[in-house]
């Protein structure tokens, strides 16, 4: 153990500087101890009848067995001990295993051996010793599959551009799973909530599975409102976390302990990838990712120090099958939206300028609205009250019929298209009236109302399918677009007179939207 050879360096120097005549009071104080031990194993020395160069040949176990026997019988406890230590590390991961169960186990194992055991209190004391000769101080209270931790790295990577040479610092993203210390690194673009989310799923897809909780810094992508209570999460972020099935705990402010774990690792990936790296020119981040990925494999892969094990061995035995399935789809990013719900039943998403329909009970209301980049949900008080696939489309509208009023149900049977094909069947001049029309107006609603009295216009007990065409052609070149323009026309047999060549000895039926005036 370390105090144990550090003491024997002790013994060794001691011994030397009492065969060149130093006194016992300045050996005392030179190797900092007792002037008793100073005078006990120098004196066990002169009695073996040894030379200092006698004992140079002896390893540090051998030497002890002649000064002390007694000591001897010590060590000899001690290296049992220790034997058991990379079991015990194992078992702690495991749900409902404590220190205190398997130290009855070691007394039990020393016992039937008829050999003397250590108390709890010094069982527990060399293990925590024991444990801080790894590489990393190895954390025993973190059971397999309980927590994943992560940040940000302080210090940033960098892109350089291939044509002008500058660079642009991007963000490193670490994870780790507590039992195992299993990690994962990623070079991000920000530290947005995009990439951050992305960065998040990323690492839990190279785990292979879901934690019971995800431990994060108080970053803005997180947290909007930190708390040593109850911090408020980041929409998105809460989002993410309800897909993937596991619970967010936010660090308090100012307690690093809360996240001791990943900034330790933090510290060994600015050793272990960082520094492998730092000469090397990357031109885009999946380039840099790459290389991130080499490095992080064999990182992942080197056996600790004083263990039997790697990170990613210790990961496969215990903390792989502790892991909850990963969700079946990726998460994607959610963006919000608000707004009433019109007496049409409709509720606009602005950024598309497009509208879904909502039930008509809901008529007035105020609606949340949720969008991702293929489906659209809209709520009303956390209840989610209608469901739509998202359509791009500026001033489109999209229809439940369901939703409508049984009085305007027709507008879900009725759609653009339908009566574009009806009016072509009385000519172009109709079919190109009856686009700009609907183009025209603000509600689908009204729009196919007004279409239905037009097309109606051409029955042949009314005004007949040529005299409608024409009417049509005439007020396309008043640009004037309603029903009553043409019934005007029609009415007053301006669709027989020609364009040219024609005088007029009357005028038009006065109205606000014919806007020509005959002489």
């Amino acid at each position: 153990m370390a105090n144990r050879s550090l003491e024997m360096i002790q013994i060794r120097e001691l011994i030397r500087l009492r065969e060149e005549k130093k006194s016992e009071r300045l050996v005392s104080e030179i190797l900092s101890i007792s002037r008793d031990r100073v005078g006990h194993y120098y004196s066990a020395f002169k009695k073996t009848g040894f030379s200092l160069k006698d004992i140079e040949g002896l390893n540090d176990d051998e030497l002890l067995q002649l000064l002390d026997p007694e000591a001897r019988k010590e060590n000899d406890k001690h290296n049992r001990l220790v034997a058991f230590f990379p079991y015990m590390e194992k078992e702690l991961k495991r749900t409902g295993v404590t220190r205190q169960i398997l130290w009855m186990e070691y007394m039990e194992k020393e016992t039937a051996e008829n050999r003397e055991a250590y108390g709890y209190s010094q069982f527990c004391h060399h293990f925590q010793q024991w444990g801080k000769k790894s590489e990393a101080v190895m954390h025993f209270d973190y059971k397999a599959g309980e927590k994943m931790l992560a940040d940000f790295t302080g210090k940033k990577m960098k892109i350089t551009d291939r044509i002008s040479g500058s660079q642009t610092e991007v963000e490193i993203f670490v994870a780790l799973l507590g039992a195992s210390q299993l990690t994962y690194v990623e070079a991000a673009a920000s530290q947005k909530s995009v990439d951050f989310i992305g960065a998040m799923e990323n690492a839990l897809r190279y785990f292979g599975g879901c934690p019971e909780l995800i431990v994060v810094d108080n970053l803005k992508a997180a947290v909007n409102k930190a708390s040593n209570y109850e911090p408020e999460l980041n929409r998105n972020f809460e989002h993410f976390s309800e897909h993937c099935r596991t619970a967010v705990l936010a660090c308090r402010a100012g307690k690093p302990r809360d996240k001791a774990l990943v900034e330790g690792a933090v510290k060994i990936v600015y050793q272990r990838i960082f520094a492998p790296l730092r000469n090397e020119v990357f031109y885009t981040l999946g380039d840099l990712n790459k290389r991130i990925r080499e490095e992080l494999e064999s990182y992942n892969s080197v056996q600790l120090t004083d263990r039997e094990h790697s990170r990613r061995s210790l990961f496969e035995e215990l903390e792989r099958k502790a892991l909850k399935p990963l969700p079946a789809e990726r998460y994607e990013i959610r963006h919000f939206d608000s707004g009433r719900v019109s007496k049409f039943s409709y509720v606009e998403l602005k950024e598309d300028k497009h509208y879904y329909s909502v039930p008509f009970q809901y008529i007035g209301k105020e609606a949340k609205i949720c969008y991702t980049r293929d489906k659209v949900e809209i709520y009303l008080e956390h209840t989610r009250i209608a469901y739509h696939k998202r359509e791009i489309g500026r001033k489109k509208y999209t229809t439940v019929k369901d939703h409508l009023p049984s009085t305007h149900r027709f507008v879900a049977e009725w759609n653009e298209p339908r009566f574009i094909a009806w009016a072509g069947k009385f000519g172009k001049e109709t079919e190109e009236f009856i686009t700009r029309l609907i183009r025209s107006k603000p509600h689908p609603e009204i729009a196919f109302k007004v279409c239905m009295g037009i097309l109606n216009l051409g029955r042949e007990s009314k005004y007949g399918a040529a005299r409608l065409n024409s009417a049509c052609g005439r007020a396309l070149s008043y640009e004037s677009y309603s029903m009553r323009t043409v019934e005007n026309i029609l009415k007053g047999g301006l669709d027989r007179l020609q364009e040219k060549g024609s005088e007029l000895h009357f005028k038009i039926p006065g109205h606000e939207n014919v806007r020509a005036d005959y002489n």
